[in-house]
């Protein structure tokens, strides 16, 4: 299943760079390609313009200054420099690069003169004239031999002759083509980065889902073993109870007293279950307020006292009477129950524990530490992890909530909670809340 959503994920994603990189690649080629297009007709307009001015009568390759006794080398500017002279070199009046061509026709259709920059085979250039005089359009392209050849015709304002003014675009195809060619290897570069990153980022967009995955699981085998344990021993009682029907209840005392317990057990599982799933959930209200903590202390504590005199077990309180707390009094208190109740629970017969309640400028601080059997290093981590006991054989009760309710509301009053431990010599638990 997860390897399945991974390669969805990693899909999805790479599709998304992909389709962007394709619209920015598009985009680019597009602006590219008409910016181009747009300058070459420009320049063209003003070369025929300049033509029938008679400011330009002839096209000449532009050449660059001969260096060391060399022969000039033929050169091909830029659409933009075709109008400006060489840096180094000045040039000659109404001469302008190879990239335009014209040819001057008679009223009958002879070629009666063509510029120097024309290079075409006289039986090339003559189809070429033909296609663009065929066309019956004053301005278009031409194709010819896999070449493209923008033209513009017009009839010549000094005489009978017909002007044609043709741009061979061999160079600009060629940039054209190169720009194609950097894109598309840039494409496929992008698109394995891309198949790469998303899986990247699928793999750790997983890791998340994996663990919640795996916390369902393991919370739903948790909860089943829990509540099978007391179902069986409230299923056990009742079949010994109901298998002798004409005993009376101070019989079957024991029986009913197990029930009872085991009940009341499952009870405070189900309800440790409701109050994480609200949790989970966000349908656990905060509701802060000003109390007086070192009354919700005393309350708390005597509520145990019975508890503790069964097994024994001194309580040390210190706290001033004054100190007051910031928080939802009714959670705070169930922190202070689940930390004694562990703290009773894991302490032996005739052990000491000890409360302290202190108050700063900025936070209130609670200690709750015992005397008993302590908490191995190794778990200390995994202590506040849902369904998790220090004690596999679960011979103290409890299912191993407690701590991680008591860590969900410390965390939401924006506290902390810490525990140190040392194996047969106890464990302290720290909480601190902040007054405001």
């Amino acid at each position: 299943m997860f390897y399945k959503l991974r390669l969805k994920l990693t899909l999805i994603n790479a599709a998304v760079i992909i389709a962007l990189f394709l619209l920015l690649a598009a985009g680019t080629f597009y602006s590219f390609n008409n910016g181009m297009v747009r300058h070459s007709r420009e320049l063209a307009r003003e070369t025929l313009n300049n033509i029938q001015a008679g400011s330009i009568d002839d096209l000449t390759p532009a050449y660059t200054t001969e260096l060391h006794g060399k022969p000039p080398k033929l050169m091909l500017p830029d659409l933009g420099a075709l109008l400006q002279p060489p840096p180094d070199e000045p040039r000659p009046p109404h001469k302008i690069g190879p990239y335009f061509f014209f040819v001057k026709l008679s009223p009958d259709g002879k070629i009666l003169f063509q510029s120097t920059t024309q290079t075409l085979p006289n039986d090339e250039l003559l189809t070429l004239v033909t296609k663009a005089l065929n066309s019956n359009s004053a301005q278009g392209t031409v194709q010819l031999n896999d070449g493209e050849f923008p033209y513009l015709i017009e009839q010549s304002k000094t005489g009978p002759e017909t002007i044609i003014l043709f741009q061979d675009f061999t160079h600009e195809n060629k940039i054209i083509r190169l720009q194609l060619t950097a894109l598309t290897s840039a494409g496929l570069i992008c698109l394995l980065f891309a198949l790469a990153g998303s899986f990247f980022i699928a793999r750790r967009a997983m890791v998340p889902i994996q663990e919640a995955w795996q916390q369902q699981k393991d919370f739903l085998s948790n909860a089943s073993h829990e509540l099978r344990t007391p179902l069986a021993v409230i299923q056990t009682n009742l079949e010994i109870v109901m298998s002798n029907p004409d005993d009376t209840i101070a019989n079957n005392k024991k029986w009913l007293q197990n029930i009872r317990e085991e009940s009341e057990q499952m009870a405070t599982l189900v309800n440790s279950l409701l109050f994480l799933a609200r949790a989970d959930s966000n349908q656990q209200p905060i509701e802060k307020q000003v109390f007086s903590f070192s009354s919700l202390l005393a309350r708390t504590i005597s509520a145990f006292e019975p508890i503790a005199a069964e097994k024994e077990l001194t309580f040390h309180i210190r706290s001033k009477p004054d100190c007051n707390g910031f928080g939802d009094e009714m959670k705070i208190r169930q922190v202070l129950t689940i930390l004694l109740d562990n703290a009773i629970r894991h302490t032996p017969n005739g052990g000491k524990i000890t409360i302290a309640l202190s108050r700063t400028e900025t936070q209130t601080e609670l200690t709750v530490a015992d005397t008993g059997e302590g908490i191995a290093p190794e778990a200390l981590d995994k202590i506040f992890d849902r369904f998790y006991q220090t004690d596999s054989s679960r011979n103290h009760g409890g299912a191993g909530l407690g701590l991680s309710i008591a860590k969900w509301i410390v965390d939401h009053h924006n506290g902390a909670i810490q525990v140190t431990s040392q194996p047969a010599f106890g464990t302290t638990f720290t909480v601190q809340l902040p007054n405001a």
